[in-house]
């Protein structure tokens, strides 16, 4: 009978343990034990993440299985959670997991020395092949001038900005990594494309439960992963994507000249020559490409998908960004990076899309890798925190009109453009902030100026445009699809 009353009360404490949120956290939910707080499925989960953070402030939590996951919605809370060494490793996400062949490999899924190294490469291969360089430009002035050439056969009928626009901005990472061009009708980049659509898709998806509560993962069965998550389609779908990446790698391997560099695949190849027969090396080469495709083609395309959003929804915003191109440009050249600093409100234009838009609504997870103090909260060790970067967005502590398109936002009382400004994340913040910023703050820039050089845009007539995003996308803020009247200015 003791025996029985010991068990009892040790269960019984185990239970109150268990149920109780341990001290020093945030506000949040803590829900019930083992499976935590269940999120409202009736509306998106950004607007049900949104909610909670006017209930709670500035750090919430919430119990998701074993999982403890802290949102901030704060921007000197992000900076100091995400500067820090203490909050850098990222979490085991079975999506990710997934994509990366189970490998902690390339740029996302990567921890410690391994990503430190992949980090350091890719910035120094983006580098040397013209990040912030002439080279480059050229690249992106080339695509740019032939993205709008394709459009020529569709001015003055309603038109949506589609495979044109996606490849041209897949060319453009083709070329620094392999030194490949396709043209916008090759079956294979429309393929590739849509690979990563598809991917996309799939992992924003129910699958996404999974990344919340990796508890769940030994118990579903694999038909209901496969029937309803889509597990084995992303399987599928990820196969065929490396296809195309390690047929180039294996190209480069055969043909690399190490007096002669042609691309990333090349410098990279030069640099592990030591360990050339390591299949592991190579998995991990593959998995960074990877990763530069997914992080940087969708990102960009839907970017400038809004922008032009935008430019038909207010007219006069347009017709000022025109002029200034007008003014500094002309219509006899293409723009070029020199103009930057003379295209100001064109550079603020694009600023408040990042911001309006807020394209990635929540950061990729981080995973604190010790007891951290935050806001004079306690973050347990392996806690998840993410950045709720649409809700700082349009915080009224750092923007005078945060429902409004407001490009003054990013402008001085001197017409200035601010190149610091508190509450504005884009591209994260922190030591794990995209490497790939400056790449696609170029692109940007070169392909909006040119377009709206030679583009008047405008909403079909009858059909109305709107700023809702697209519900279907929930890993990035797309606009709904939309169709466009593009009308000629300068050729």
């Amino acid at each position: 009978m003791l025996v029985e009353i010991i068990l009892f009360l040790t269960l019984l404490a185990f239970l109150v343990k268990v149920s109780r949120p341990p001290t020093g956290l945030p506000p949040g939910l803590w829900g019930l034990p083992f499976i935590g707080s269940i999120p409202d499925t009736s509306v998106p989960f950004t607007e049900y993440i949104h909610g909670l953070a006017k209930r709670y402030g500035d750090i919430f939590y919430l119990k998701a299985g074993s999982r403890l996951m802290f949102f901030i919605s704060d921007f000197d809370m992000a900076k100091t959670a995400y500067s820090g060494h203490d909050a850098v490793d990222r979490p085991d996400m079975f999506t990710l997991q997934v994509f990366s062949y189970f490998k902690p490999y390339g740029i996302i899924t990567s921890n410690g020395e391994l990503w430190q190294s992949n980090k350091r490469s890719s910035l120094r291969y983006l580098r040397d092949f013209g990040m912030g360089k002439t080279s480059l430009q050229d690249i992106i002035q080339y695509e740019a001038a032939a993205l709008i050439k394709d459009l020529h056969q569709f001015v003055g009928k309603p038109t949506k900005l589609s495979w044109n626009l996606n490849v041209s901005i897949l060319n453009i990472l083709w070329k620094i990594v392999a030194d490949r061009r396709f043209e916008v009708t090759d079956k294979r980049i429309q393929n590739f494309a849509n690979l990563i659509d598809a991917n996309v898709d799939i992992m924003s998806g129910p699958i996404a439960l999974l990344d919340i509560c990796p508890s769940l993962i030994p118990l579903l069965p694999t038909f209901l992963k496969n029937k309803w998550m889509k597990l084995d389609v992303l399987k599928q779908n990820r196969d065929l994507f490396y296809e195309y990446i390690m047929e180039e790698v294996e190209n480069h391997r055969n043909s690399v000249d190490p007096e002669n560099p042609r691309d990333l695949i090349d410098s990279f190849l030069i640099e592990m020559k030591e360990k050339m027969n390591d299949n592991e090396n190579f998995l991990n080469l593959s998995i960074l490409i990877a990763h530069l495709f997914v992080a940087g083609s969708d990102t960009t395309s839907n970017t400038i998908r809004w922008t032009v959003l935008y430019m038909a929804l207010y007219p006069h915003v347009q017709k000022r960004v025109q002029e200034e191109i007008d003014n500094v440009v002309g219509s006899d050249r293409q723009p070029g990076l020199e103009d930057r600093e003379s295209l100001m409100y064109l550079e603020a234009v694009i600023n408040e899309v990042h911001r309006k838009a807020s394209l990635v609504p929540f950061s990729l997870p981080h995973q604190s890798s010790k007891e951290i103090k935050l806001g004079g909260y306690t973050i347990p060790k392996d806690s998840i925190l993410l950045l709720v970067s649409n809700q700082i967005h349009n915080d009224k502590r750092y923007w005078e009109k945060p429902d409004m398109f407001y490009p003054e936002h990013f402008l001085d009382e001197n017409g200035k453009v601010l190149t610091k400004k508190d509450g504005y994340l884009p591209f994260s913040i922190g030591r794990r902030q995209c490497v790939g910023e400056s790449l696609a703050r170029m692109s940007l820039f070169l392909f909006c100026a040119a377009f709206l050089q030679k583009y008047n845009i405008s909403a079909p007539p009858g059909e109305k445009l709107t700023e809702e995003p697209d519900p279907k996308k929930l890993l990035i803020r797309a606009p709904k699809p939309f169709r466009i009247i593009l009308t000629k200015r300068h050729f």
